[in-house]
């Protein structure tokens, strides 16, 4: 991805968090760990930033960015990861996924199949740290 595909993944990503109200210090970590993954300088980081309480840009526009599926198809599994950071996915970040689903032209039930996959993984692991946790 280039960096203006890199910033429009993140701003969609932080628009899925801010979508119930909520934006929690586990969902601004998420990000942060993705900005710093994607090798973003610190004016990227600040313009992100800057740009998302200015709501300047569009969810249309900046799915318009992401041009490459597999991206887009990674994009939601990463605000389905995100959404279930908090061990629940609310319906206002539902909403939102769905939303952004459409203008990226990924199908609904490919975002349904994909959310039906992070609930096992998310079991799977709740499982796991269950059994790393017995004594």
């Amino acid at each position: 991805m280039n960096t203006n595909e890199k910033i429009a993944y993140l701003k969609l990503l932080i628009y899925v968090a801010n979508s119930d109200s909520e934006y929690s210090e586990d969902e601004l970590e998420y990000v942060n760990n993705l900005a710093n993954l994607y090798e973003l300088s610190e004016s990227d980081k600040q313009k992100l930033k800057e740009d998302f309480d200015s709501k300047n840009e569009s969810i249309e526009d900046l799915c318009k960015v992401i041009t490459n599926d597999f991206t887009k198809r990674c994009l939601i599994w990463e605000l389905l990861a995100l959404s279930y950071i908090d061990s629940e996915c609310s319906q206002e970040e539902k909403e939102s996924i769905l939303t952004i689903s459409k203008f990226l032209g990924i199908n609904e039930s490919v975002v349904h199949k994909m959310e039906n996959l992070m609930n096992e993984n998310f079991n799977l692991q709740v499982k796991i740290q269950e059994v790393l946790r017995d004594e």
